[in-house]
């Protein structure tokens, strides 16, 4: 029972702390820029050790802006919330860096970090919450997603090696079709020189 009452409240703790997305401002209420930002990354990130750092640039609040006008081009309106919180997750990260993250990080065999901690679920989080789509909904989602990371990974590489093995297959058959027209072509080309021959 102490230990529900400890998780509801660390749980509105942390639903206190994503409603609002720190961007950090001056002493004047402008928003601040680090003029020596590194190189960011491309989208979906590949590497957990640049995605780390990518969640450490959301400090600057000019780069939180350009995160959020690139989440906002994903996602439809004919897509589903579920659908569109995904498409956004996964358009930052790949399965390869979401397969060392749970929503909790409670993990500890897989030693699995926190996802619901970093600085892009905050981000993708307003934006796809509202009156129709709660808190729960969307950290569900999210909880989903990256539990089936492994899967989708493993999903991907059966794909892929099926498709090269019908590539390799294939490739090999041109050969031989090509090599048995020719033997019919010269066949062909043989029998009409003996029928001349013999005229």
């Amino acid at each position: 029972m102490l230990h529900e009452v400890l998780r509801n409240q660390a749980e509105e703790k942390l639903q206190n702390e994503r409603r609002q997305v720190m961007i950090p401002t001056s002493s004047n209420g402008s928003i601040c820029s680090s003029e020596s930002s590194a190189i960011r990354p491309r989208f979906p990130i590949d590497s957990l050790k640049d995605f780390i750092k990518f969640n450490d640039d959301l400090r600057d609040g000019n780069y939180v802006m350009q995160v959020r006008n690139y989440l906002r081009t994903k996602g439809g309106r004919r897509l589903t919330k579920h659908d569109i919180t995904r498409e956004k997750l996964a358009s930052i990260l790949t399965d390869k860096v979401a397969i060392h993250y749970n929503f909790c990080g409670t993990n500890r065999q897989l030693k699995k970090k926190p996802f619901s901690t970093l600085r892009i679920w905050d981000l993708i989080h307003n934006e796809v919450v509202d009156f129709s789509y709660q808190t729960k909904e969307a950290d569900d989602t999210c909880k989903t997603w990256l539990k089936q990371a492994k899967k989708r990974m493993e999903t991907t590489a059966k794909k892929l090696k099926t498709r090269n093995d019908k590539d390799k297959e294939h490739e090999g058959e041109q050969p031989k079709k090509r090599n048995q027209q020719e033997a019919q072509e010269n066949q062909k080309a043989y029998s009409e020189k003996e029928d001349e021959f013999h005229l």
